[in-house]
Formats: structure tokens, C-alpha cells, sequence
């Protein structure tokens, strides 16, 4: 199917990526199809995320999208992580703690969901040999 504006489209792929980096995929969800992502004026279409919070670890970010950032920053406040700065190193470690087990959880899930894709995709190529 021919392009209606080829040009326009070629620079707004080449600002998604100047933007984004090269090969951005959001570590929860995978999604990495920069064109289908909608920008919200003054935000990123994909965001870095503090794992622990950033006033209890500023440097230690991931790339997300969006609606994986929003959810895992609500199960951070469901389950009381602090995003105030810590009063203590202990209470910083607790925060740091909950995010953790927070977060590996999600990230476990997209583990598992990625491992489930890659065995289906092998299953499908050993159907084809012959």
C-alpha cells in the first residue's frame, strides 16, 4: 500500500527512534512498535521507571510503556512503598524491599509470558520440518 506522505512518515519514524533509542521495547509487556505508541503532550511514550523508587535509588531505572509504568507505580502505593525520601537507611531498605519484590514479580510474569511465545514459536517451526 503506497504512503500518503512517505517523507513525513520516514522523519516521525526517525524522531520516534532519536527519541526512544534504537530497538526500545518496554521490559514488562515487549510492546516495541514505537509508531503505534501515542505520545500525551509534555510526556514520553515510553518512560524510566525507578525500581525502587526515586528517592530511595535515583540511577537505577528500565524502560516501560506507559500503562506497565502506571500499573506498577499503583502496586508500589498499594502496597505502601514509600516515594517520599527515606527517614532512615532501614526504612529506605524496606521501601527498596517492597519494590523489589514488586517488580520481580512483574517482571517473572514477563518472563514466563516470553518463554510460553518461544516454545509455540519452536513447537510451530518443528511442524514445518520435515
Amino acid at each position: 500500500m503506497l504512503e500518503r506522505d512517505p517523507i513525513g512518515n520516514d522523519a516521525r519514524r526517525a524522531k520516534r527512534e532519536r527519541t526512544l533509542g534504537p530497538d526500545s521495547v518496554c521490559l514488562l509487556c515487549g510492546y516495541s512498535r514505537p509508531e503505534g505508541l501515542r505520545s500525551v503532550p509534555r510526556r514520553s511514550l515510553l518512560e524510566a521507571h525507578h525500581v525502587l523508587g526515586r528517592a530511595n535509588d535515583a540511577a537505577f531505572t528500565v524502560l516501560l510503556c506507559r500503562n506497565c509504568h502506571a500499573e506498577i507505580t499503583e502496586e508500589y502505593h498499594a502496597h505502601g512503598v514509600s516515594m517520599a525520601p527515606p527517614v532512615s537507611t532501614p526504612a529506605c531498605v524496606v521501601a527498596s524491599l517492597k519494590a523489589h519484590g514488586i517488580f520481580f514479580e512483574a517482571l517473572s510474569h514477563s518472563c514466563t509470558r516470553l518463554a510460553a511465545e518461544l516454545q509455540q514459536w519452536l513447537d510451530e517451526d518443528s511442524d514445518d520440518r520435515p
